[in-house]
């Protein structure tokens, strides 16, 4: 259920509806050209951004015949033209921002933008100092190397005290396998990238989720399947990321 911020957000009339700003401070934080300002211009003047916690199991696209998608949450947000930025996949949860501002999603999505995408995992297995270096200076990849990384190491325990976060995965009788936690800073968007680059250092991902995007942290009061509007200071920091 939407929080009832979200509600009464969602009631307020279409010019305070969101993270609405006039063009000139758009594009002031954007750095648009010329080109890209007589585009935006052509269009609404009303763009929003929300920051989404987007649940396991419902998949990052506008619509789809057969599962669940992230935009059935925003069925109360009212606001044409909606889109979310980027992707998680399907078993993965966490920061996800959603907008209907185009220009903004590419230029976010960019690869040329560098923007640092911080990710929490639990896998099973045991990451030797080596793979650790490996992980962190780019690691081998099929399709390419993977580019730096930053890894913060964090609890180790077994498969068992971990059992409700391990989608999917039936311990059985692998209870007491080792598994590890630990927070992946990355740079790049590769598809399933945070498990792939796991998985070459002998680790495998049981439970991934984003916790921040260009520094942007995921708000500690949204549950899964909330929303909320992007302050404007959330805004212009993640644009500058950009620029």
């Amino acid at each position: 259920m939407i929080k009832t911020v979200i509600r009464e957000h969602n009631n307020r009339s279409p010019e305070n509806k969101g993270c609405f700003w006039g063009f000139s401070n758009l594009r002031e934080a954007l750095g648009c050209q010329n080109g890209e300002r007589d585009r935006m211009e052509r269009k609404t003047d009303s763009y929003v951004y929300y920051m989404f916690h987007k649940p396991a199991g419902c998949i990052t696209a506008v619509r789809d015949d057969r599962h669940r998608t992230v935009m059935e949450y925003f069925r109360s947000a009212d606001v044409p033209g909606l889109h979310p930025v980027g992707r998680l996949d399907k078993d993965t949860e966490g920061l996800l921002f959603v907008t209907n501002d185009g220009i903004w999603n590419q230029k976010l999505m960019n690869p040329e933008s560098h923007v640092e995408k911080t990710y929490f995992f639990w896998a099973l297995g045991e990451l030797s100092e080596e793979d650790h270096q490996r992980l962190e200076q780019g690691i081998e990849l099929r399709g390419g190397r993977a580019g730096a990384s930053h890894l913060v190491r964090g609890k180790t325990a077994v498969l068992g005290d971990i059992q409700g976060l391990a989608r999917g995965i039936k311990p059985g009788n692998r209870k007491n396998q080792p598994v590890f936690s630990g927070l992946l800073t990355i740079y790049e968007g590769r598809k399933h990238q945070v498990k792939r680059m796991l998985k070459a250092a002998g680790c495998f991902v049981v439970y991934l989720k984003r916790v921040s995007i260009g520094g942007i942290q995921l708000d500690d009061h949204l549950a899964p399947g909330e929303f909320r509007p992007l302050s404007q200071e959330e805004f212009q920091r993640i644009s500058m990321e950009f620029k």
